[in-house]
């Protein structure tokens, strides 16, 4: 062996040597043969020890498969080792099997038992031991599993799963389903964003799926469980908020979170309770500085155990699109409330005298507003301004007829319709009189509001988060940053794939004002200054230099009008040049660059000593008013239920749905081809 190692070690090259000739395959044995010169090597092996090494290359067997094939792919898989790890979820029953607890024991059992159909008691159960054992005496089906030492766990020691009961003794199987174990059952079916099956549609599927025929109460109660181990308990939840707001930081440096708290009871137990929170994610807050400096604030009730509002605060981006900025949970609608919003609010987006706010005449917000943003000028919503006149004046040309006042662009326009409502009705001219021009039209408002006039962008979101409404708080805010995720991605990907310098919406709003000045008499007065006649030879004098026209339509929006677009045309000038820069794709792909991260580990989530409550905070204090929850809102003042008649699916006739439909089917014509 040791001649061996120094003839297949590498000796210093001599100088003398000649090339060696490079490697060749013997293709008829497969053998890499090496062709070396044997003249003019120096200290060449003796002829005894060349022989030896050429009979053990001989008897080599050569590993043919290193030629023919690679070596295979292999999967480190556990195998039959994952299923004894405690998070293991499925119904087998084994010998080493972990459980999370006793809790967990009893209930997996009991789905065992479900899924197959029989029916076991429980002769033995302590918090150290848990016998399990067939219904009939004659049947030798047990299993038995102890809690480990220093751990909630148990392990399966002995399992007997051979049956030989009879079909009498298994068919009280039912009796396993209780509403704890339907609802872990079910759990699956309330993971995520949605309301999952009702109690009815959970009936039908216990029966479809399990064969089980359950009450509608204990389908009712089973959802209610289900619904808790999926997303967390109306009660438990507060606890989870302050370890959800540090796991939310970690991805997401820069964003604001806030939870206030009120003292508990006097009582044995004293528990902090919840009273407002407050959140406002850093991609929206350095979105914002893209935005059109507009604001909408709108509240929401909650329709959870604890109710409470969902408080939402609102730009609109470069393509019209719904921008949330912030949101907030408090336990009322009031002053204090409110207040306590707007200060955190001021925090992300500061008080400016550019700043506009739009909301309802709610009076806690305007009091909110006026100590928060003192330098900001607050804005009606016609909207609900329309809804008030209807429900006090009755009267609906009115109310259209205001409304088409405060949308009125020229001071002129707005004369000539105001003096038409107090034709109308002279009340009516005094209580608009009396709320101020300027919070309520357009012709009067001191800021610039663009093209908000409504609050129905915080609607429109209301509208999205109407399903979060019933979840528990985590579940609540958890919809809230996925719904905000997505939006952010789809809308950074349509930025970014868009050739046009403007945004679809703002490109066929300037199409539409192109079609409209397409036949306008444009008359050149000076140096970017045109006279232009419209279809009712009504004359505008539009400034292009400086964006203005005196129909306002050009400066309050920021986007040219039909008239400045006649005079654009006549001038040879780019369209898309007058338009704002807040309303152009580069500030839209600015808006939406930053990513909205996950929140790591949610479920691990869980209180900790040094939070708020020592890591027990407990529901807001509510008082259960008699009756019915109710799950709809009341309709406001001035609105109403639509009236359109529903039609059929099925008969495709008015005045029903498919579910009550007796009437004929409708005969189908023949294709003729």
């Amino acid at each position: 062996s040791t001649m061996l190692a120094q003839y297949y070690s590498e000796p210093e090259p001599p100088a003398c040597v000649t090339p060696v000739q490079p490697p060749r395959l013997d293709k008829g044995k497969g053998i890499m043969m090496e062709s070396v010169q044997e003249e003019g090597r120096v200290n060449s092996a003796p002829p005894m020890i060349t022989q030896q090494i050429r009979e053990m290359v001989r008897d080599t067997p050569i590993p043919i498969v290193l030629y023919d094939m690679d070596a295979p792919p292999y999967f480190d898989d556990p195998g039959e080792e994952a299923l004894k790890d405690a998070d293991y979820e499925g119904d087998d029953v084994f010998v080493g099997r972990l459980y999370k607890n006793k809790e967990d024991c009893t209930t997996k059992l009991a789905i065992h038992a479900i899924r197959r159909k029989f029916h076991f008691i429980l002769p033995k159960s302590t918090h150290k031991v848990v016998a399990a054992v067939c219904v009939s005496d004659t049947c030798p089906w047990r299993v038995y599993a102890t809690k480990l030492e220093e751990s909630d766990r148990f392990e399966v020691r002995t399992a007997v799963l051979h049956h030989t009961c009879s079909v009498d003794a298994r068919g009280d199987f039912h009796k396993m389903a209780s509403t704890a174990v339907i609802g872990k059952l079910m759990r699956t079916k309330y993971v995520g964003v949605g309301r999952g099956p009702r109690p009815n549609e959970l009936r039908k599927i216990l029966r479809q799926e399990f064969s089980l025929n359950v009450s509608y109460w204990k389908a009712w109660r089973a959802r209610e469980i289900a619904m808790d181990n999926a997303m967390g308990s109306a009660m438990g939840s507060y606890a989870l908020i302050q370890p959800y707001f540090k796991l939310l930081l970690e991805p997401n440096p820069g964003s604001l979170v806030y939870l206030e708290t009120a003292p508990g009871a006097p009582g044995a137990d004293r528990v902090e309770r919840f009273k407002y929170l407050f959140l406002s994610l850093s991609a929206s807050i350095k979105g914002f500085a893209y935005m059109r400096k507009v604001i909408v604030i709108d509240g929401t009730h909650l329709r959870g155990r604890y109710g409470g509002c969902l408080i939402a605060a609102s730009a609109q981006d470069t393509n019209f699109q719904v921008f949330p900025i912030a949101f907030g949970i408090v336990n009322s609608e009031n002053d204090d409330a409110w207040t306590w919003f707007m200060e955190k609010l001021a925090e992300a987006i500061p008080d400016d005298p550019d700043l506009v706010i739009v909301s309802d005449r709610h009076s806690s917000i305007y009091g909110s507003i006026r100590k928060v943003y003192p330098m900001a000028s607050h804005a009606a919503c016609v909207v609900h301004l329309k809804r008030n006149i209807l429900a006090i004046f009755k009267s609906e040309a009115l109310s259209c007829l205001v409304s088409s006042a405060a949308r009125a662009y020229r001071l002129s326009d707005f004369n000539k319709l105001f003096g038409e409502i107090r034709k109308m009705s002279s009340p009516c001219a005094d209580y608009l009189t009396g709320i101020g021009f300027e919070h309520w039209t357009r012709s009067h408002f001191v800021g610039e509001r663009y093209n908000v006039m409504t609050s129905n962008i915080a609607e429109s979101l209301n509208n999205v988060l109407t399903m979060a409404r019933d979840y528990p708080v985590i579940s609540i805010l958890e919809t809230i940053r996925t719904t905000l995720v997505t939006w952010f991605a789809l809308r950074r990907e349509a930025a970014r794939v868009e050739d046009n310098i403007l945004p679809p919406k703002v490109n066929d709003m300037v199409i539409e004002n192109y079609e409209k000045g397409s036949g306008f008499l444009v008359i050149k007065i000076g140096d970017g200054m045109y006279e232009v006649h419209d279809s009712e030879d009504s004359a505008f004098a539009v400034n292009l230099w400086e964006r203005t026209c005196t129909c306002r339509e050009f400066q309050l929006l920021t986007i040219p009008c039909s008239h400045a677009i006649a005079a654009a045309i006549r001038e040879g000038l780019k369209v898309d040049t007058l338009v704002g820069v807040t309303h152009t794709v580069p500030h839209l792909r600015a808006a939406y660059s930053e990513m909205i991260l996950p929140v790591p580990d949610m479920a691990n989530l869980a209180p900790s000593p040094n939070d708020v409550g020592g890591g027990n905070l407990g529901p807001p204090f509510v008082r259960r008013p008699p009756g019915r929850p109710r799950k709809r809102r009341l309709f406001s003042r001035g609105e109403f239920a639509r009236t359109t008649r529903r039609r059929c699916t099925r008969c495709r006739t008015l005045g029903h749905n498919r579910a009550t439909c007796r009437g004929p089917l409708p005969v189908m014509k023949k294709k003729t081809s």
